[in-house]
C-alpha cells in the first residue's frame, strides 16, 4: 500500500516544477544610443543595454524612452521550440515523458524570437 501512496504523491507534486528549463526567459534590449529607459510588459525596468525577463509562453513587449527621442515599443514573440517539443514527443510513456509533457503544458518549451530587441531611437522633432 505504501508504494502506491508514494507514487500518488510523486504525481501530485510533480507538476510544480519543470524538467529541463524554467518557465521564464530573458530577452536582451539594445538601443542606439544607449542609456534609454526600458519598461517591459512584465513590469521590469532597466537602462539599455539590459535584459528583461518574462514567461516563456507570453510575448515580451518593451517601451523604450529617452529624453530628446521618440518613445518606441517593440516585442519579442513567444514561439514553440519545435526541436524541444519533437524530442519530448518521441519519448515512451515513463516518468521522464510525463515530466516533459508537463514542460510542454507549462510553457517551458517555448522560446522568444528574437532573443535581442535592437532599436535605433529617432530624434524628437
Amino acid at each position: 500500500m505504501r508504494p502506491r501512496v508514494a507514487l500518488l504523491l510523486a504525481f501530485c507534486v510533480g507538476g510544480c516544477a519543470t524538467l529541463d528549463r524554467g518557465t521564464l526567459d530573458e530577452v536582451a534590449v539594445v538601443t542606439d544610443p544607449p542609456g534609454a529607459n526600458v519598461v517591459s510588459s512584465s513590469g521590469t525596468m532597466c537602462t539599455s543595454p539590459c535584459a528583461v525577463s518574462g514567461p516563456r509562453r507570453d510575448a515580451i513587449s518593451v517601451t523604450i524612452s529617452k529624453t530628446g527621442y521618440v518613445t518606441q515599443t517593440a516585442s519579442s514573440d513567444a514561439k514553440p521550440d519545435d526541436a524541444a517539443i519533437a524530442a519530448a514527443s518521441e519519448l515512451k510513456l515513463s516518468a521522464d515523458a510525463l515530466g516533459r509533457a508537463i514542460d510542454v503544458q507549462d510553457g517551458s518549451y517555448y522560446r522568444h524570437d528574437p532573443k535581442a530587441i535592437v532599436v535605433k531611437l529617432e530624434p524628437a522633432t
